[in-house]
Parts: C-alpha cells; sequence; structure tokens
C-alpha cells in the first residue's frame, strides 16, 4: 500500500518547516542502518524513504508541487513531477540519502554518529557520568595528569640549564669586554708616558702605528659589544621561555591536583588518558627492544587523539543544544 511523505515522516499535511526537519531528525536517526546492524537492508530501505520525503517536504516548491498533485489525483503527473506516493520501492539512492543526512546533521564517522546522533541527551550524559565515575577511568586520568605534570616539570629544568646556559655566555661576553676595554686604558696610559725624538716625530711611523692600533682596536670593540648584545637578547629569550614552561608546570599541577581530589571526569579527560597511556606503552615497548617506535605507530595513535577530541566536543555541543 502506498503512503504519502506525510505519513512517511508522521506529520500533518499542515506542518511547519521546523516540524519537518525535527521529524527527519528523528526518523533519520532512528531507522539509519549504523542504529541498526541486526536490520540493515530493512532499515536502509526505511532511511531512503524518510529521506526521500524529507528531500521533497523540505522544498517549498517541490512541496507544493506535490500537495497540488495529491490533490488532483493524477498519478501520471505526480510521476512526472517527481513527487509520487512512496511504494515498496523508493526512488532516491542510498548515497543520495546519506549525502542528505550528513548534510543536516554535519559528516559524522559512523562511530561518532552512533555515539551522540542515536542516543537521546539524557541517556547520553548519564551513560558520561556513570563512565566517569568509575575508578579505573579516574586512575587512569590521574596516571595521565601525572605524567604530564612530571613531563612539564622535566622541561622546566630543561629551560632552567638553557638559561642557566645563556646567562653563563653573557657574563663570558662581559668579561671579554672589559678586559679588552682595559687593555686599552693600559695602551693609552703608555702612548701618553712614551718620548720622541726629533727624527722619530719627523718619520711618523709610531703615529702611523698609533692610528692602525686605534683603528684595530675600534673594530674589535665593536664586535665584542655585537656579541654581548646577541648573547644578552638569547639570555632574555631563554627567561621568557622559562617563565612559560614554569607557567605550563603550575597549569599541569593544578590540573593533576584537581583530577586527584575530584569524582568525577569528562569523557574528553577520559579519551585524552585512553589515547596518551597507549601512545607511553608503544614508545615503552619500542624502547625495551633497543628501538625507537615507529612513525606509523605514532601517526596512528595522533589520529586517533584527533579524532577522539573530535567526537566529545561532538557529545559536548549535542549536550548543551538539548538542554537548550
Amino acid at each position: 500500500m502506498e503512503r504519502s511523505y506525510y505519513a512517511v515522516l508522521e506529520i500533518s499535511c499542515s506542518a511547519s518547516a521546523e516540524e519537518v526537519r525535527a521529524a527527519y531528525r528523528r526518523l533519520a536517526l532512528q531507522h539509519h542502518p549504523d542504529k541498526n546492524p541486526s536490520r540493515v537492508a530493512e532499515s536502509a530501505e526505511q532511511f531512503k524513504r524518510i529521506s526521500e520525503a524529507f528531500s521533497v517536504l523540505r522544498d517549498p516548491k517541490a512541496r507544493a508541487d506535490y500537495d497540488t498533485s495529491c490533490a488532483a489525483g493524477s498519478v501520471g503527473r505526480r510521476r512526472q513531477a517527481g513527487c509520487t506516493k512512496l511504494g515498496r520501492n523508493t526512488s532516491i539512492s542510498f548515497a543520495k540519502a546519506q549525502l542528505l543526512f550528513e548534510e543536516v546533521f554535519g559528516e559524522l564517522p559512523s562511530l561518532a554518529v552512533a555515539a551522540e546522533g542515536f542516543a537521546s541527551a539524557t541517556g547520553l550524559k548519564a551513560c558520561a557520568e556513570s563512565v566517569g565515575r568509575l575508578q579505573a577511568v579516574r586512575e587512569a586520568v590521574a596516571e595521565q595528569k601525572g605524567c604530564v605534570a612530571q613531563k612539564a616539570q622535566a622541561d622546566v629544568w630543561e629551560k632552567v640549564l638553557s638559561e642557566r646556559k645563556c646567562r653563563e655566555e653573557v657574563e663570558r661576553h662581559l668579561c671579554k669586554l672589559k678586559e679588552h676595554e682595559s687593555s686599552l686604558e693600559a695602551a693609552q696610559e703608555l702612548r701618553k708616558a712614551r718620548k720622541f725624538s726629533f727624527w722619530e716625530w719627523l718619520q711618523g711611523d709610531q703615529e702611523a702605528a698609533d692610528a692602525s692600533f686605534d683603528s684595530y682596536a675600534a673594530f674589535k670593540t665593536r664586535n665584542l659589544k655585537k656579541d654581548l648584545m646577541s648573547a644578552e637578547s638569547a639570555w632574555m629569550q631563554s627567561l621568557r621561555v622559562l617563565g612559560a614552561a614554569e607557567a605550563s608546570a603550575r597549569d599541569a599541577q593544578q590540573d593533576m591536583q584537581r583530577v586527584q581530589s575530584c569524582e568525577f571526569v569528562s569523557v574528553s579527560e577520559a579519551v585524552h588518558a585512553s589515547t596518551y597511556l597507549l601512545g607511553s606503552f608503544g614508545r615503552l615497548g619500542s624502547a625495551e627492544k633497543g628501538n625507537q617506535a615507529p612513525v606509523e605507530t605514532y601517526s596512528l595513535i595522533t589520529r586517533a587523539r584527533d579524532q577522539s577530541d573530535l567526537v566529545a566536543r561532538k557529545l559536548q555541543l549535542r549536550q548543551c543544544q538539548s538542554s537548550t
């Protein structure tokens, strides 16, 4: 028996555009094949029927033509207009139905859709809270936060050593400049105490030697000051980097203490902990074998962490939309 597009979406003929869209979202999520792995073929056909109905009723012109043809009762005209009532088979392909689904819900991986789209806001929140309260999950997150804090502290110590080295370099260049200036002052004192004979003064050899010495001394002074300024700039940069590292270490320490004292962790924190610890285990296993972890392993872990971030953000967004 043929069913109208309105019957497929379970709405009245006077439904508004918002009601049409809401009905599609509800039914498309309910009958999507990813949601029904035990009856993929049946759910795929129903999913296509829902998509075909929505593709017509969401377009004001196509909907008006469909309503007019239905009122006229001309099957031939309805088929010609592409607005037939739905029978056993649909005219829309699954690929087009999936494109329509992604247009409405966004491009999400199947697992992400199953995790966020098919769960109610209440059930999703309860599930996230129950997972976040598990002792094993909280311990894993605390372990990950502790590793991050230790790494941040080690980074601070590394930056301290770098700053110390830069400071010693500044002191070394400053000492060289002072020694050079002291040698110039001594040379000037010797020059004042010198006495020339008339013949020596007439030849001017000493005056030329003094001019050459003064030129070389000025050149060396400029280079020493330039080296000192470069060392001071590197030292100031190392101080800024050290300050940023210390701030990151404080934040990591506070984050670790917060997790250790709380009774609940977020889904995002749990996902980050799992991918972080997975990467740590991979590096540990490779270190025991005397080899570095393969680049492919880190690439997979990075993609998994990015994918987990996407799912977590989508989950939070859906919770916010449902609460409002």
